[in-house]
């Protein structure tokens, strides 16, 4: 029964594109998904601008508060708030208008003095 249960779990941990240990990468990523939700595909975060493995640029995929705003290409979905200014982070990284391809009606998700009142 135990053995049964670990093997589940090994099962659902090994299946979810959200359970990993950077480290421990040896090839490109390829999700298009966005765990942390901040608007950056897990692919990105984890190859970094050179799109390389080991080529990370320091951000964290599960992390909404590790992001580099130039990669920002999926609606964030966080509804935490990094820089604590009572404005979530999906409304800084979306802007006014609710995309955040559209970057005048954007602010930082991490400076507390840049929000839209």
């Amino acid at each position: 029964m135990v053995s049964l249960m670990l093997k589940n779990l090994l099962t659902v941990l090994t299946n979810n594109p959200c359970s990993l240990v950077l480290a421990s990468v040896s090839q490109i990523a390829t999700s298009t998904g966005d765990c942390d939700g901040d608007g950056v595909t897990n692919a990105a975060e984890i190859n970094g601008p050179r799109r390389a493995v080991g080529g990370g640029d320091g951000t964290n995929p599960t992390n909404p508060c590790s992001l580099n705003v130039s990669q920002v290409t999926l609606t964030a979905t966080s509804t935490g708030d990094c820089d604590g200014d009572g404005v979530t982070n999906a409304d800084e990284i979306n802007g006014t208008d609710g995309n955040p391809l559209t970057t005048t009606d954007n602010t930082d998700a991490n400076d507390p003095c840049d929000y839209n009142a």
